[in-house]
């Protein structure tokens, strides 16, 4: 169906004739969205983008629609988890909710929770589910009590056309090491990190990983990052990620280590240096982590210790695994790392 534009322009009353035809336009689009996103978990699995050359997925879908690899990568990312969560495929499908609402709703939603968070996010704009999702965690319902700690923030950077230039080829570097898009915030990490390590060699090798300063307060359990002078609440994912491979220091200012000098030592020669996660290819930056958690009773011996990267270990949300991959328990891939491989 094709609407007379230039018609509608000439009548100066018929705005509620535009306002119909332009949510018909969202209505259908958002159908669209959801038809494009079903296709794209079919090209996943059968790895279409190979039949025209390209080396990725990503590569595909600027081919196919001029996305750049960020906005490729979300579209990937929702269409999965849209997969699995019928009844949010079913609101965009039906022009209920915007795609772009949805994509915030992709980040906490599960299959047990998808109603409440529809019925939370009906009449919002996107800036305000934004706001209410970005203080949630995974699992959450939409009434519990947000965590402004979870909310990302913004960092702005003036750099000149060289260092510009620098940042897209470390990026890209990066990416082609991982196998994957990498997201800003596990850019900005990996260049930290390798700051902070730029004086390690196998001589560390026993030293445990996180030689930040971390502390938890003993009332409300709440663990904090210092650094620069300044103390940074953390998730708790992030302050287990520290507790898995902590040194501490006691009231006597003596360090012990949780995971012996030697155990890492064994775990990191075993492992041949690299990262364990199937179809990873990082042998930068590589942690120690405990397969079985030691909240569930896992030993620190190297039989229950194994290699992760920082990166591998950053994209779980909880202390070992939204998506089962650790290494020794199950060994599927990443879902992520599958579709962008080359």
């Amino acid at each position: 169906m094709h609407t007379n534009v230039d018609a509608m322009v000439v009548d100066g009353n018929n705005w509620r004739e535009i306002d119909h035809e332009l949510r018909s336009i969202a209505k259908r689009q958002r159908a669209l969205d959801a038809e494009e996103a079903a296709l794209l978990c079919v090209v996943a699995r059968q790895q279409t983008w190979r039949q025209f050359g390209c080396a990725t997925m990503l590569e595909y879908l600027e081919m196919i629609f001029g996305y750049g690899p960020k906005v490729g990568h979300e579209r990937v990312r929702v269409a999965m988890a849209i997969e699995a969560l019928p009844e949010l495929r079913d609101a965009l499908a039906n022009g209920d909710v915007s795609y772009s609402a949805l994509r915030e709703l992709t980040r906490v939603v599960t299959a047990n929770t998808q109603r409440e968070w529809l019925d939370a996010v009906r009449g919002k704009s996107v800036r305000q589910v934004e706001d209410l999702v970005r203080t949630h965690r995974k699992g959450d319902l939409p009434t519990d009590p947000g965590d402004p700690d979870l909310k990302p923030r913004r960092l702005q950077f003036e750099v000149s056309t060289a260092t510009d230039a620098l940042l897209r080829q470390a990026r890209q570097a990066l990416a082609d090491e991982r196998g994957r898009f990498i997201e800003d915030d596990e850019f900005l990490a990996a260049m930290a990190a390798a700051l902070l390590e730029g004086g390690a060699n196998d001589n560390d090798q026993g030293r445990a990983k996180f030689q930040v300063r971390v502390s938890t307060c003993d009332s409300c359990s709440q663990t904090y990052f210092e650094g620069g002078g300044r103390k940074t609440a953390v998730s708790d994912a992030d302050a287990a990620r520290a507790d898995c491979d902590a040194q501490r220091i006691g009231a006597d200012e003596r360090a012990t280590q949780d995971i012996a000098p030697k155990t890492r030592r064994e775990v990191l020669h075993r492992d041949g240096g690299k990262c364990t996660v199937p179809r990873c290819r990082s042998a930068r930056f590589i942690e120690v982590h405990h397969i079985v958690p030691r909240s569930e009773g896992g030993s620190h011996d190297a039989s229950n210790c194994t290699s992760l990267c920082d990166l591998c270990r950053a994209r779980h949300k909880s202390h070992y695994a939204d998506y089962g991959i650790m290494p020794r328990r199950c060994l599927a891939p990443t879902r992520m790392s599958d579709l962008y491989a080359a």
